[in-house]
């Protein structure tokens, strides 16, 4: 999860490449932002989001919005399933679809977040074991 810290330091990498205007009160845009940004962030995806959000070529001096940092969140995420699933498939422990289900998405999801396969199986068995 995005700890106000790493939602500081986004904040200030955005002001410093010129993406965002400076502000008086770091602290209550800090707030702001930490209440709208994807809740399931990990610090270093917040940054490398911002890396990339100031590395596009769309840039418009004190423009980037919440909305285009949660996008930028989204595509780290789904880029890291998508690696993984070009080259590997995640078991299928049950028989039961439904159990099954939650395993998958429990598993892709600790992927996404960029966790190892083993981290993601136990991530799978405790949704597996949720879906019952």
């Amino acid at each position: 999860m995005a700890t106000t810290e790493g939602v500081r330091e986004a904040i200030a990498l955005l002001e410093d490449v010129g993406l965002l205007k400076p502000t008086n009160d770091e602290l209550r845009r800090a707030r702001a932002w930490e209440a709208v940004i994807d809740q399931g962030a990990l610090d270093a995806d917040l940054q490398l989001a911002v890396k990339r959000l100031a590395r596009s070529a769309e840039k418009q001096y004190g423009s980037v919005t919440p909305k285009q940092l949660n996008n930028e969140l989204r595509r780290i995420r789904n880029d890291r399933i998508h690696q993984f699933a070009t080259t590997f498939a995640p078991p299928h422990p049950y028989v039961d679809p439904v159990l099954d289900l939650a395993y998958q998405r429990a598993y892709l999801a600790a992927i996404g977040d960029g966790s190892g396969t083993e981290q993601a199986d136990c991530e799978g068995q405790a949704g597996g074991e949720m879906g019952q």
